[in-house]
């Protein structure tokens, strides 16, 4: 692995998110894959920095730039100062973050299975608890039982507390799919990865009910496939990674404890695709992804489950309060997708989103686009849309829903 030079900071690929409190105003950058306990807050002034912060500017040329660009006064000092705070807290692409993550994926191999991250937060982490909690949403859900023969599932991976009801009604229908599966391919948002890239992992999916073991030989051979360097260099995503664990649960449930061979697959972002322009035909990755997941499809009763929430918007997520008259158009623009999505045609569902340039953040559009290719010719049908409130004052939405395809 090479790194920018020392005098050239780069930035590594983390989140950020506002923060105004008693303590700090500004923009809290975080680590997605935890590798430090340590964070660091920017103040608002200071954001374009990281911008700037992408290998190519050196520590001496960046005070005139960031002046000269941003009218961004900010001394030398200062400047050593904010950039020692980032490598303490390892947020810079360098050697001292390398050998953390590197530390980080040799404690998480050894893990059998990999450890519930959510579990005692956003959900009861003793199995009774999290059955009662199941069959309560389960009795309350408007939907009927469905067929065996459905061949996927959309379902939310918003917490509990706020999409039970389109998570109840979508695996109420899906209860007799998911307890026939011998093979399920789970695939979910890596929301901690901004690029059109496939994840896999050795490792078993444990949930409160007991373990699901993922299907090493499946694994192996995607692996052998698509190169280990490119499936496993984001693995470390799967330690934290809340989209496959809460839709885990449900599968398990619905099996009554009983498990089934797994393939965990999580997919970054398809933005290039949807505002870019770029052509997804040319992804190599995932033809042969789904060239290879649907040759073992056609051996093997194997149900898809894709792990998706639709719209995320308003001002906990960087955009303008959103008021009735607002949420009455969010419905309208996601209705039209959810029918694209229905119609079974991954092409005219990913044009959907690209019509909108994807400006109402849809985090389940890759893991959706890749279900549908697996599934080839399909017709699905959306139960349950709900909006999620994201703020106290209800001004923001997370919008999910769940689908069943045959």
């Amino acid at each position: 692995m090479t790194f920018a030079p020392a005098d050239r900071p780069k930035l590594r690929q983390i989140g950020g998110r506002p923060i105004n409190d008693r303590e700090h105003n500004g923009l809290l950058l975080r680590d997605p894959l935890e590798l430090c306990e340590q964070s660091v807050v920017l103040p608002h002034a200071l954001i374009p920095i990281l911008e700037m912060l992408d290998g190519t500017h050196t520590v001496a040329q960046l005070p005139a730039q960031l002046k000269s660009r941003f009218n961004l006064g900010m001394g030398s000092a200062q400047l050593q100062q904010l950039l020692a705070a980032l490598d303490n807290a390892l947020l810079l692409e360098n050697e001292n973050s390398a050998r953390a993550q590197a530390q980080a994926v040799s404690d998480f191999h050894p893990l059998t299975p990999r450890a519930l991250s959510s579990a005692g937060g956003s959900y009861p982490a003793e199995p009774q608890a999290l059955r009662e909690l199941f069959n309560t949403h389960l009795a309350q859900a408007a939907a009927e039982p469905g067929t065996a023969d459905y061949r996927a599932l959309f379902s939310p991976h918003i917490d509990y507390g706020r999409g039970h009801q389109a998570y109840a009604a979508l695996w109420k229908a899906g209860a007799a799919a998911a307890q026939h599966a011998e093979l399920v391919i789970l695939i979910g948002t890596d929301h901690s990865l901004g690029e059109p890239e496939l994840t896999l992992t050795r490792q078993n999916y444990a949930t409160p009910f007991g373990v699901l073991p993922t299907d090493l030989d499946l694994v192996d051979e995607l692996t052998s496939t698509l190169g280990a360097a490119a499936v496993f260099a984001h693995e470390l995503h799967h330690r934290g990674e809340h989209s496959l664990e809460l839709v885990a649960n449900w599968l398990h449930h619905m099996r009554a404890g009983q498990p089934v061979a797994l393939l965990p697959v999580l997919v970054g972002s398809l933005g290039a695709y949807v505002r870019g322009g770029a052509d997804i035909a040319a992804n190599q990755s995932f033809e042969a992804f789904i060239a290879q997941c649907e040759a073992v499809m056609r051996s093997r009763r194997t149900l898809v489950v894709i792990s998706g929430d639709l719209s995320h918007v308003g001002p906990a997520f960087d955009g303008a309060p959103l008021h009735p008259a607002g949420k009455d158009k969010l419905r309208k623009s996601d209705m039209a997708i959810l029918a694209a999505a229905c119609t079974g045609q991954p092409e005219r569902f990913l044009a959907s989103v690209a019509a909108i340039g994807d400006r109402t953040n849809i985090c389940g559009v890759a893991p959706l686009y890749l279900g549908l290719r697996l599934l080839g010719a399909s017709q699905g049908r959306s139960l349950a849309y709900q909006h999620c409130p994201a703020d106290d004052a209800d001004t923001s939405v997370v919008s999910v829903c769940g689908i069943t395809f045959v």
